[in-house]
């Protein structure tokens, strides 16, 4: 019997391959322009300037309408390499934030993929009344509508997976991998909602979750523009991807053994 996860496994890895590839080009872009000022001399020190401007819309004046905010950015040769690792920790903060979003796609469809082929279990766990109408579409948005938010369906796949339940904790990282999951979530709301600010809200998760270790072997925070930050260099964003594609695959071999399919994943 075909196991019925593998294309929603093929999906998650096909998008992933993508989205590392052109991380890999941004990575040697900036490298390249390093290179490029390293080599090149320049007697002014500038290398790039831009300012803010704005128009008023409230009025018809035939005049320019053209208003500067004397506010404007500024790179010369002083500060161009700590630029250049704060605007490429701003890239790979939103490509991890690419990347957990391409797993909770995965998180949805695999458990889709699970009820639609057991169709008893979504009453056992009181997902739904009734198996008479089990479409596809209807599966999962039943799943979207109870099981709201990733910790929920994470608990979910607890109910229905034990070896999934064992080796979330017991692993060859050796560390409860959902812990590390809520952390990288919190990471996530920070980099989406505050800018890459760490906010008083993640300082809390962590010290009542007393998961400041997980935290800092999986990320890094940096003072930019006077602001304590969320800071990822191109190897910790790596990590954490990483670690992204293995809790995607433990998923897929869960469920695979616990439902007796081949729990082997191979390309389709």
């Amino acid at each position: 019997m075909t196991n019925y996860f593998l294309p929603t496994i093929n999906n998650y890895f096909k998008e992933i391959a993508w989205l590392e590839g052109k991380i890999y080009v941004i990575d040697s872009m900036a490298k390249i322009f390093l290179k490029h000022i390293e080599n090149n001399h320049y007697p002014e020190g500038r290398l790039n300037e831009s300012g803010l401007y704005y128009r008023d819309l409230s009025t018809n004046d035939n005049e320019i309408n053209l208003f500067s905010s004397q506010y404007n950015y500024k790179m010369n040769i002083a500060n161009y390499q700590n630029e250049v690792e704060n605007i490429s920790s701003g890239i790979f903060c939103l490509k991890i934030d690419q990347a957990y979003e391409c797993f909770e796609t995965f998180l949805k469809d695999i458990l889709t993929d699970f009820f639609l082929n057991n169709r008893t279990h979504p009453i056992t766990i009181k997902l739904m009344k009734t198996s008479l109408y089990l479409s596809r579409d209807f599966i999962r948005g039943q799943l979207l509508r109870e099981k709201k938010d990733n910790k929920k369906l994470i608990a979910t796949l607890r109910n229905i997976s034990p070896f999934f339940k064992v080796n979330e904790i017991n692993n060859t990282w050796k560390i409860n991998i959902s812990d590390w999951f809520q952390i990288l979530s919190e990471v996530r709301h920070n980099i989406i909602h505050n800018r890459q600010i760490i906010s008083n809200r993640l300082v809390q998760f962590l010290i009542s979750n007393n998961t400041e270790t997980i935290f800092s072997n999986f990320f890094n925070r940096k003072e930019i523009n006077g602001h304590m930050s969320i800071f990822m260099t191109h190897e910790l964003m790596g990590k954490n991807i990483e670690m992204i594609n293995n809790y995607a695959h433990l998923i897929f071999k869960s469920l695979s053994i616990d439902n007796n399919l081949d729990p082997k994943y191979y390309k389709m």
